[in-house]
């Protein structure tokens, strides 16, 4: 019986000094807790992202991150890692134009008994490279006087990005032209592009530009009836009222078919759907004026440096398709 009356006697065992007891196990199991967490850690490193591999004549047309970011977990005296020495590589096998989901890798493999938690795929936009020869327009500080005339060399430029992007360009900016003289020879350089769009290969990023003012000079004429051409105007593609200008120039004796006026039309022909880009009205596009016989170097705008609105036309029948074109490139001189 002497086992019964211990068994009867273990709940007062137990209840007595019951606080002490719960108090010990609630001290042991936060200091069990503290053990556990203080051994696993969690921190966050942001690994540099390689460049991924892109097939030839395709180009960026979304932004890669530079940086991702990675948790890691795992014992606190492993995570003393140097962030450097590791890469984010981007892997796709078949890469094609449009939307690709890039598989994303960790290299080289991190120390055994650390996790590391990341975004495992990415999505990048890839397309066509087009190359397009686009005129240069110089911004004017809002202060500056109105120009009677402007040249800018060179006139044009060649430049490169993805297709869709690229396609809807019309110019290339200079940074704003600042100063109080009306008169001024400059040397300016480009404004920042859009994003993936640049210079092509050996393309210059500083411009010569001329400015000078409106005011009349003693033996100038007016000279009326200045129909304004466009130059890179594509085969089969027409001005539809081609717009007449004004100039003064000291040529008491000058006629307008003495004079060529001329705008950089900046359009091309899409070959494969035979659609013209970046559209049929192209605003605000600056003159040029040349004396044929030489007889002057400047001539005064009279009804301002660019022309509000040029709208084309397309001749029927008259764009080549892609088979009859062959190797002719889609801008013609």
């Amino acid at each position: 019986m002497s086992w019964i009356n211990q068994f009867l006697k273990l709940p007062r065992l137990l209840l007595a000094d019951w606080p002490v007891k719960l108090g010990a196990i609630a001290v042991a199991f936060i200091l069990f807790l503290y053990v556990q967490f203080a051994q696993n850690v969690t921190k966050v490193v942001h690994i540099r992202v390689t460049s991924p591999e892109i097939p030839l004549g395709l180009g960026l047309s979304s932004r890669i991150p530079s940086f991702l970011d990675v948790k890691l977990y795992g014992p606190s005296e492993l995570m003393d890692i140097t962030k450097t020495e590791f890469r984010m590589n981007l892997l796709n096998q078949r890469p094609v134009r449009g939307e690709n989901v890039y598989r994303v890798t960790l290299t080289p493999d991190l120390p055994a008994g650390i996790e590391a938690s990341y975004a495992r795929e990415l999505k990048v936009v890839l397309d066509e490279i087009l190359y397009r020869e686009l005129p240069i327009e110089p911004v004017f500080d809002a202060q500056r006087p109105a120009p009677g005339g402007i040249r800018i060399r060179p006139r044009t430029v060649l430049v490169r990005g993805p297709y869709q992007r690229l396609a809807e360009m019309d110019r290339v900016l200079t940074v704003p032209v600042t100063g109080e003289h009306a008169i001024q020879s400059v040397k300016v350089i480009l404004a920042e592009m859009p994003d993936f769009v640049s210079l092509a290969d050996g393309q210059p990023n500083e411009v010569s530009l001329e400015i000078w003012d409106r005011e009349g000079r003693p033996g100038e004429k007016v000279i009326e009836g200045i129909t304004v051409k466009c130059v890179n105007q594509i085969q089969g593609l027409k001005l539809r009222n081609p717009p007449v200008v004004r100039i003064r120039a000291a040529v008491p004796d000058g006629r307008a078919d003495q004079f060529r006026a001329t705008v950089v039309c900046p359009l091309f022909l899409d070959t494969r759907t035979r659609t013209i880009h970046p559209s049929y009205f192209i605003p605000g596009m600056n003159i040029e004026v040349e004396d044929l016989l030489g007889r002057v170097d400047r001539t005064v705008l009279l009804d301002g440096t660019s022309i509000p609105t040029l709208q084309f036309e397309k001749l029927e029948n008259q764009i080549p398709i892609p088979m009859q074109q062959g190797q002719q490139d889609h801008i013609f001189r």
